[in-house]
């Protein structure tokens, strides 16, 4: 329902004296932010004029026809290496040297299949055999997992066109 004094006004707000808007009704006339650029910029002398409609695009032909590039820094074997023995010795937990070198499923695959086999191990440890194959299968995925992350490490290094002993 409306209040007592009747509906809303209809169309435009009346007048008040001297064509201004009564007190209540926001000011007519107004056209917006003036234009930016002032007009007459035309930049520094000896370049043209910009244009200024939006952000520019700069298709696959300009620039001489180069893709933006990406630096990607080169990734040390050593530092593989000891990103998987460290981890692999104190948590065992191997791994994280493939992901450091770019092999991002290797490193989660090589982690889940390590703690798989650590669990199986466990199990066996209940028949004796298990004191047996645990810290063989901890010496075999420590060798294995460090040949793969320096392997790794060398790949994306030739990948770059960088060669890093």
């Amino acid at each position: 329902m409306y209040p007592p004094q009747g509906p809303p006004p209809q169309g435009p707000p009346p007048q008040g004296p001297y064509g201004a808007a009564p007190p209540g009704y926001p000011p007519q006339g107004y056209g917006g932010p003036p234009a930016y650029p002032p007009q007459g910029y035309g930049g520094p002398p000896g370049y043209p004029q910009q244009g200024y409609g939006g952000p520019a695009y700069y298709g696959p032909g300009q620039f001489g026809g180069h893709a933006p590039m990406v630096m990607i820094a080169p990734k040390s074997p050593s530092t593989a290496v000891l990103l998987e023995l460290l981890p692999g010795f104190f948590f065992q937990t191997i791994g994280f040297g493939n992901i450091y070198a770019g092999n991002v499923g290797i490193g989660i695959a090589l982690m889940l299949g390590y703690w798989f086999v650590l669990f199986i191990n466990a199990i066996l440890c209940s028949v004796i055999i298990g004191f047996i194959t645990l810290p063989l299968c901890w010496i075999g995925a420590m060798i294995l997992s460090s040949i793969l992350a320096s392997n790794a490490a060398k790949d994306a290094n030739a990948r770059l066109g960088v060669n890093v002993v």
